[in-house]
């Protein structure tokens, strides 16, 4: 029996929730790991068996004094209703899974230790390398990489080694890294710098879709680490005062050579644009736009000779134009785009920049368009996303 704050344990909650969900398959993953070392502090593991999280109060002590199992959507839903009750009350946990807090008393259903999935037992210094982004401004860049990166993820699971974001070294630095991800029809490249490396390899890592959505829900605040192991993958971070550790088995493959397919210079149609004001001009054109993968998802995008940018849409005899706010272009030239990519480009570029994007691409003789359409920041040198153009 050892009493906890309900504070802490509904904040951890909060996190452990948003990550593992309940499975009707796998009954033993809907228990957590409620763990409370002699100094006081707290860590809870949870696992669907592809993703593991643990959260823990920062300054952890690993010296575990008690474990309890606890059914997580139960105790999650119960701590909440003691926080919303009184955020500076205690909860007293038993070993038969009763939770006191005052006059309240409930029993959460338990599980034995021994039917809890295996926990990789991962020590620090057994990792085959660490990429730390120890600085704060280090630390936001990693997160604003996955925020661009993650819409270019395949969602399939035949192509096994882009269902991940690739993270691998840029020349022989040790602080510049390339973060990418693709599903053939787009690419994603945001370059990243590390505070500091250690290990013995330098090598790319990828990093599974299950985490990099995991990392997005939960945020960082200060400090992030990617670490290889033989088998694991981990990245660990700091999230307002809690510290929290995904872990994933290793993702083993050959990721497509990106560099081969990044254009070198920009093409000679180029257009600029506020991503609020695109994906403004893209909810115009939405009523006739069809669900994703559907046929009629293409949408021109036009540069006409006055530098103006005008997006368009045709299905089933309906059409839809809008101008877009603030735009300006250089040349003169059409290109149709898939709605939703363009869409998935302007929102993931909302959350990490203020500035305007621009895109190129390149026309042949006939006014076809023989290129991807590369985006990158204004302040940005290098292209980081690229877009393939349907056929008209």
């Amino acid at each position: 029996m050892y009493s906890v704050p309900t504070q802490h344990l509904h904040e951890i909650m909060k996190i452990v929730t948003k990550v593992i969900k309940p499975s009707r398959h796998f009954h033993s993953t809907n228990f957590a790991a409620v763990e409370i070392s002699p100094g006081g502090n707290l860590r809870v593991t949870a696992t669907d068996l592809d993703t593991e999280i643990r959260v823990s109060t920062i300054g952890f002590d690993v010296a575990q004094a008690s474990r309890i199992d606890l059914e997580t959507k139960p105790l999650a839903d119960l701590v909440a209703g003691c926080y919303r009750a009184s955020k500076r009350s205690s909860l007293t946990i038993k070993e038969d899974g009763t939770i006191e807090s005052g006059q309240m008393s409930a029993s959460i259903a338990t599980q034995d230790i021994k039917e809890s999935p295996l926990v990789p037992d991962l020590h620090y210094e057994d990792a085959r390398q660490r990429i730390s982004y120890i600085e704060s401004a280090d630390a936001l860049s990693f997160l604003r990489g996955l925020t661009v990166v993650e819409s270019a993820i395949d969602s399939g699971e035949s192509r096994f080694t882009l269902n991940a974001a690739y993270l691998g070294p840029v020349g022989e630095s040790c602080t510049e890294w390339d973060m990418v991800s693709t599903d053939s029809h787009r690419l994603a490249r945001r370059r990243v710098y590390a505070t500091t490396f250690d290990g013995e390899q330098r090598q790319p890592i990828l990093l599974p879709a299950a985490i990099v959505r995991a990392i997005l829900k939960i945020g960082i605040s200060s400090h992030a680490e990617v670490a290889s192991f033989e088998n694991h993958t981990t990245v660990g971070f700091d999230c307002n005062g809690l510290a929290i550790l995904l872990i994933a088995r290793k993702m083993e493959g050959t990721f497509p050579d990106y560099q081969r397919i990044m254009p070198k210079q920009a093409g000679p149609i180029r257009f600029y644009f506020t991503p609020a004001f695109m994906g403004a001009a893209l909810a115009q054109v939405k009523p006739v736009i069809g669900k994703r993968g559907a046929a009629n998802n293409g949408i021109s995008l036009t540069i006409d000779s006055n530098g103006g940018v005008t997006i368009a849409a045709k299905s089933d005899g309906r059409s839809a134009s809008a101008v877009i706010t603030a735009a300006e272009g250089v040349g003169t030239g059409t290109v149709i785009l898939n709605f939703y990519y363009l869409l998935d480009l302007c929102q993931s570029y909302a959350q990490v920049s203020n500035g305007q994007i621009g895109g190129a691409f390149k026309l042949d003789d006939k006014g076809n368009c023989v290129s991807a359409v590369a985006f990158r920041p204004r302040e940005s040198s290098i292209p980081e996303y690229l877009l393939m153009p349907m056929r008209a």
